[in-house]
């Protein structure tokens, strides 16, 4: 079922279901929405509540800000949301891609508020230096500007690399159509923003994660080329009550398929 939750100027939309004792607020991934979320319902609607947001510029939320998300507002909208959903106590995460940006930028500002985050092929586990020079340097916002009205020189690039086989022709492939048009290009940079406002390291995230015990569940592609299941394996060596599952795949793993998995976890 889809709602709308009133916050400050903005509208976030949402998708709910499931009976479960547990609440689950689940976050999307890159040019996704919440319903990406409903391939998992048959696993989690027992155990949870789910409630999976469209993040800022993605589904039907209306961002009406006149900035982004920061850590500190995540945390308030949060404390307005739960208080709207009637709910108290603690919560448990789950975030996919771009998304994991959010999940733990939202626990290491209120880790008392969490129990257990699920993180799928998500990003925050690594370093992202190139996201936030593009977004908060001014010579990385000059080539954003330049690359938005002068794309071919990254057209290029990206098919050097593919017939050099320095990137596999699906990840060139993947690349080139989120950039082909100059909507497209022009979009990505309020969520490159939105994702890099969040700005916390690794190890910030895997202390407050050790601090508060909050129990990490990880599922990560062996072959993913976007997230490095290798940068997982370090951050699920940082959390004492963690638990890495690699499978043989790449980066799109909220598929219904692979089920199977999150019902492991989740137990």
């Amino acid at each position: 079922m889809e709602k709308v939750f009133e916050w400050r100027k903005s509208s976030i939309s949402y998708v709910e279901f499931g009976t479960g004792p547990e609440l689950l607020i689940a976050f999307h991934g890159f040019r996704q929405e919440s319903s990406i979320f409903l391939q998992f319902q048959e696993t989690l609607s027992e155990k949870y509540r789910v409630i999976a947001v469209d993040l800022p510029h993605r589904g039907d939320t209306i961002w009406r800000e006149e900035n982004e998300l920061i850590v500190n507002d995540l945390r308030d909208l949060m404390a307005v949301f739960l208080n709207s959903l009637g709910h108290e106590g603690s919560i448990h995460l789950m975030a996919y891609s771009l998304g994991g940006h959010y999940a733990l930028g939202l626990t290491i500002v209120k880790p008392e508020l969490v129990k257990r985050i699920y993180l799928i092929a998500a990003d925050g586990v690594g370093s992202k230096k190139f996201m936030r020079f593009i977004t908060h340097n001014f010579l990385g916002k000059l080539l954003y500007r330049s690359f938005l009205y002068f794309p071919y020189p990254i057209f290029a690039l990206l098919w050097l690399m593919k017939i050099s086989k320095a990137m596999k022709p699906h990840v060139a492939k993947f690349f080139r159509n989120s950039i082909r048009t100059f909507e497209l290009r022009k979009g990505l940079f309020p969520i490159w923003e939105s994702a890099a406002r969040m700005n916390f390291t690794p190890e910030q995230a895997a202390s407050a994660l050790s601090t508060y015990k909050i129990e990490l569940r990880m599922l990560y592609g062996r072959f993913d080329n976007v997230i490095s299941h290798r940068d997982a394996k370090t951050f699920a060596s940082m959390v004492p009550d963690s638990e890495l599952v690699a499978i043989d795949q790449g980066h799109d793993l909220v598929r219904s398929a692979n089920q199977r998995y999150i019902a492991k976890l989740a137990d």
